[in-house]
């Protein structure tokens, strides 16, 4: 389906593959939401693109041998990121939107934060 069954990969990375304005988080206050936006910048910068399908997401934090799991991954950003998101009983931050059924784009000012 989505390829999780894979083994984590070693995180390798090399300053072409990141963007000039991408900071990459002190474990201590990394949190799944502030991983996932790092990802998202990571992925607009590699495909030159804006919009990306909620597995390639989830696939790239898995490669890159993210902690979370895919359940906590995509709970984090359809319940908690997403903008169209409702709040219910936890904070809804206002990181994405989403596109179309499935496909979310990183919203400028979640990057100004």
């Amino acid at each position: 389906m989505f390829g999780h069954g894979r083994a984590n990969a070693e995180l390798k990375c090399d300053i072409a593959d990141v963007s000039p304005g991408w900071v990459r988080v002190p474990p201590e206050n990394e949190t799944c939401r502030t991983r996932i936006l790092a990802t998202m910048e990571m992925l607009e910068f590699r495909h030159r693109r804006e919009v990306f399908r909620l597995d390639e997401i989830i696939d790239h934090m898995v490669e890159l041998g993210s902690p979370y799991t895919v359940a906590t991954i995509r709970a984090t950003i359809l319940s908690s990121m997403c903008v169209e998101a409702r709040a219910g009983n936890r904070t809804v931050y206002a990181d994405l939107e989403r596109v179309r059924r499935g496909h979310y784009r990183l919203r400028r000012s979640a990057l100004a934060r």
